[in-house]
């Protein structure tokens, strides 16, 4: 549930950045989404797994059945891996974003009718 009410915030930031760069924020918060899912399962699940030493059989048990703290602990471990690869998935994508040129509206307004002359030589 956390991580719903963070990727909210993240996914609002990434909008407001966005259309200052004159870009689509429906657009870039789909980016926004799909790569926090993408790193959480490809990159943050596995990870997880392979450095818990739990096999996917017994972390489906783990959450269906918790029964010591043990495993209560290992399910923290799980989790907080993949959030921070889900999280490198938004900081790729804010990357991206701050790469592209800012839209600067002045700029449309400074062309004139000369402007659009052939120069005299």
């Amino acid at each position: 549930m956390a991580d719903a009410i963070i990727l909210i915030f993240l996914c609002w930031g990434i909008s407001i950045k966005a259309r200052k760069k004159g870009l689509s924020s429906i657009r870039w918060i789909f980016y926004t989404i799909a790569a926090w899912f993408g790193a959480e399962l490809f990159i943050g699940a596995p990870l997880a797994l392979s450095l818990s030493h739990i096999n996917a059989e017994q972390l489906r048990n783990m959450v269906l059945n918790p029964t010591s703290n043990a495993d209560l602990s290992q399910l923290l471990l799980f989790e907080l891996i993949a959030l921070m690869a889900a999280f490198g998935g938004y900081l790729v994508i804010r990357y991206n974003l701050e790469k592209k040129p800012d839209y600067d509206d002045n700029e449309k307004k400074d062309v004139g009718i000369d402007d659009l002359k052939p120069p005299v030589k």
